[in-house]
């Protein structure tokens, strides 16, 4: 796998070999090595793999999406058993498809799959210190719909933008200017669509009815499918925002925020999540040693 020195913060470099994969094997201790791009990754795949796998594991970050990219080439073109798990980012959309032991998230990032209903009304209440009585699934539910309307046109545009290479900003890391106002946790429409005018992408118009086909035809939530960091702000402000509304300030960092999001995706991963089938069928599959 690598004949280099190797650090185990994470491994540059890979060159591939049998040999080299029994010995990582082995030093590990387990039966299947998995690569991953960054530290984020290694706590969310360590989740999945671990909840799902028939089979043991060892998750390594390698430092990045470029250094990863090495560790799929050497999959696809010398064989190498070992597995990478990976964000999809927009893979679908650019009919790009992997082998088996390269699995990708649901969504574009592994956030689509940590920010879901029941993981941020749990979080709302730890943090507020309420009952859960006090929170509404319903409305926590309609949030997420809500999101998802308004934020089909800035998808599509997304989408278009990286399928077609037009080299245009489109979303940002975080959401504050798109909503109602900063302290809001809510989308503001007109906003949006101000925005999405602003990009002046009208020549592409046929391109954009395709790709909401195929948003369409995928199954999944604008929530699912956009950029991680995007959702992950707006699921900060709201949290902020619904907070607020039942008596209690709350205010957190990123960092703190996905430390939240990973221990009660930890403690509510189960067949119950919506896409602890998908994770099943792509780990256990063909990957069984």
């Amino acid at each position: 796998m690598v004949n280099n020195e190797i650090s185990f913060d994470y491994i540059s470099i890979p060159t591939y070999s049998i040999d080299a994969e029994n010995v990582m094997n082995r030093f590990f201790s387990v039966e299947k090595i998995v690569y991953v791009e960054g530290e984020d990754d290694v706590v969310f795949w360590e989740c999945v793999f671990n909840k799902i796998a028939n089979y043991s594991v060892n998750v390594i970050s390698v430092g990045g999406k470029k250094e990863l990219e090495k560790y799929i080439e050497m999959i696809e073109n010398n064989g190498a058993e070992y597995i990478v798990a990976k964000d999809s980012d927009y893979d679908k959309f650019k009919n790009i498809q992997y082998g088996d032991n390269i699995i990708s998230t649901v969504g574009h990032s592994i956030e689509n799959s940590l920010v879901i209903p029941e993981v941020l009304r749990r979080i709302i209440r730890n943090l507020s210190r309420v009952s859960t009585k006090q929170i509404s699934e319903e409305e926590i539910v309609e949030w997420f719909l809500d999101t998802d309307n308004k934020l089909r046109p800035l998808l599509e545009i997304d989408i278009l933008n990286e399928v077609e290479n037009l080299g245009i900003s489109v979303i940002p890391k975080v959401c504050e200017r798109f909503m109602k106002s900063r302290t809001s946790g809510i989308f503001c429409e007109e906003k949006v669509k101000k925005y999405v005018e602003d990009l002046k992408i009208d020549q592409h118009k046929n391109e954009i009815i395709e790709i909401r086909e195929k948003i369409k035809n995928s199954g999944l939530h604008i929530s699912e499918i956009a950029r991680g960091h995007f959702i992950s702000s707006a699921a900060i402000k709201f949290i902020t925002y619904k907070s607020k509304n039942i008596g209690k300030s709350v205010s957190m960092s990123y960092e703190a925020f996905f430390s939240n999001l990973i221990s009660t995706f930890e403690s509510t991963f189960n067949e119950n999540h919506p896409h602890y089938k998908y994770y099943n069928s792509k780990i256990n599959s063909k990957n069984t040693p």
